[in-house]
């Protein structure tokens, strides 16, 4: 049993390095603390029961995971991960917060479908939304375009209006010129 314990907390240590996953990851998903997952990594072997939600977590064969050496090159295992059953009393942490007792008969292919199949219904709700946030930018950019259009025409009107006004006054100021004093308007006295 001693030669046990290392090699599976190198195939525990080595997977999640491989995956990338940090160690909270599949404490999270095993509903075990970070500190266990450690333990795992370093020299104490998970609870038999924990071994095949392990297995599917870190796509680990069950039958590497048990054995005492690596398997030779080519070596198919006599039992295959498809058909490698799940103990009744697993309690799996899936996505979806399984209770202990309900994954009975389960196979670690059914476990690794059933997060394949979240995994695609996570991927539709985030390209609909996606679709959502792209028609919600193509609305706003619509929107800006005729703002910038109505920007425009204002502006241009702006500047006609400006320049009716500078002919008014200029006309004005004609105006005064050609007029005699008496008609223009009496200046207050300090003006």
């Amino acid at each position: 049993m001693n030669e046990e314990k290392p090699h599976i907390c190198q195939l525990i240590d080595r997977q999640l390095r491989e995956l990338r996953i940090p160690p909270k990851a599949l404490a999270a998903d095993l509903g075990v603390s970070v500190s266990a997952v450690s333990r795992w990594r370093k020299d104490i072997v998970p609870e038999s029961a924990k071994l095949p939600a392990i297995c599917a977590f870190l796509q680990i064969d069950p039958q590497e995971l048990l054995s005492l050496s690596q398997p030779e090159e080519g070596f198919l295992p006599a039992v295959s991960a498809r058909h490698a059953e799940v103990p009744d009393d697993v309690d799996f942490a899936l996505s979806r917060g399984n209770a202990k007792g309900k994954n009975m008969g389960r196979t670690v292919m059914d476990v690794y479908e059933e997060r394949l199949q979240d995994m695609r219904l996570a991927l539709e709700r985030a390209d609909r939304r996606n679709e959502r946030l792209e028609d919600k930018l193509e609305r706003m950019e619509e929107r800006l375009d005729k703002q910038s259009v109505r920007i425009d025409s204002l502006q241009a009107e702006n500047k006609e209006l400006v320049s009716q006004i500078a002919a008014i006054k200029t006309e004005n100021a004609a105006l005064r010129s050609v007029l005699p004093d008496s008609l223009l308007p009496l200046k207050v006295s300090g003006e």
